[in-house]
């Protein structure tokens, strides 16, 4: 297990982050046999490319999800995911974003609301679920899967349990199969939009595919 300490001014909170290293099938694009021939989403060679995809906390069914790039980075993923975390605790109003360790950019940012609802800001675009297909599982699996929780419910197997169903819910999205056409990293968030009570009602999955410039 791996600790992230996420900083804020005055408080300080921890996420944790549980690493997991999965052995991977397809060499290239070329030749795994596991995708389709032509990809559905645009994945530039020459950028880092982040998808954020949202499931509901109870049922796991997918929601929407959303796809941006940004300049590569120069060996900030050798080892994981480049993300700094920083996590606002609620007194009222909180929140917690993920950015990118190579320029500070914004990759994700959820609102924390006590005794109310907050809601994910960014990114500010989504496609509906419905614009995502489905097919079959990619045989080339994550170099790497991590879990983040700000506010655990359950303890470290139970929760990873949980989120490694959220992820296979996702995983036979056509945007899985165009992200394993090369090495990619995935993480696991639970966003909990409310605390002082938590409610899994309002809660949601966060499921981000990572591929950058990582050749191992």
């Amino acid at each position: 297990m791996r600790l992230r300490w996420v900083t804020r001014v005055f408080r300080i909170a921890c996420v944790i982050v549980i690493t997991g290293v999965i052995v991977f099938g397809c060499s290239d694009d070329t030749t795994c046999p596991c995708v389709g021939s032509q990809p559905t989403w645009s994945l530039p060679a020459d950028s880092m490319n982040l998808a954020v995809l949202v499931s509901d906390y109870l049922t796991y069914e997918f929601e929407r999800g959303a796809l941006n790039h940004y300049p590569m980075c120069s060996g900030c993923d050798e080892e994981g995911l480049p993300f700094e975390i920083v996590f606002d605790p609620p007194l009222d109003f909180g929140d917690i974003t993920f950015r990118y360790t190579e320029r500070g950019d914004t990759l994700f940012r959820g609102t924390i609301v006590w005794m109310g609802t907050g809601a994910i800001t960014y990114p500010t675009e989504f496609f509906d679920a419905d614009e995502f297909e489905r097919v079959s599982d990619p045989r080339r699996d994550p170099l790497s899967t991590e879990y983040f929780s700000v506010y655990p419910q359950f303890d470290e197997e139970t929760f990873k349990a949980k989120a490694d169903s959220a992820w296979q819910e996702v995983k036979t999205l056509d945007i899985v199969a165009d992200f394993a056409r090369k090495d990619y990293r995935v993480g696991v968030y639970m966003y909990p939009p409310t605390v002082g009570m938590f409610d899994p009602s309002v809660a949601k999955w966060v499921v981000f595919l990572y591929r950058g410039k990582v050749e191992i």
